[in-house]
């Protein structure tokens, strides 16, 4: 009988201090994420832009929420594969310009892991970019808000 531990597969050696960075560093809005988790030329992608470089997406970031007013829930985050991890999250809060409030959405995540590192992060979101525009300057326009996430017991 072998008594050696089964090595843990990327995607869980990552799942902790993406889950870390995400929650306690609010890096959906904040911009404040651990670069070496990733690939200096990670490719960040959502249904409206693709931004090369983790520095990049890091300062859009920066320049687009409000942190005060803005926050990510987490909803989920698991293994896929030994290579993927997908994060189920909720989003809220302001862009910096002009103060317009986001209405709440919810979206998916997917995490590429190459040589211990993410190369690909890639969003999708449950509403459409229709939605996500227009909403911001007629509320009620499209999907109603995605309700709070309960609080983990």
């Amino acid at each position: 009988m072998c008594n050696q531990a089964l090595a843990a597969s990327p995607s869980e050696q990552l799942l902790e201090p993406i889950k870390r960075d995400f929650v306690a560093k609010q890096y959906y809005v904040t911009g404040d994420l651990d670069r070496s988790l990733f690939a200096a030329d990670c490719v960040f992608k959502d249904p409206t832009v693709e931004v090369v470089g983790v520095e990049r997406y890091a300062q859009a970031l920066q320049a687009l929420f409000d942190p005060a007013a803005s926050r990510a829930d987490l909803i989920s985050l698991r293994p896929t594969g030994p290579d993927t991890l997908e994060l189920r999250w909720r989003l809220e809060g302001s862009l910096k310009v002009g103060g317009l409030r986001i209405k709440p959405y919810t979206g998916t995540t997917v995490y590429t892991i190459r040589d211990g590192r993410v190369v690909r992060h890639e969003e999708t979101w449950d509403i459409s970019t229709l939605d996500a525009f227009v909403s911001t300057f007629i509320p009620s326009f499209g999907a109603p808000p995605a309700p709070p996430v309960a609080a983990a017991p």
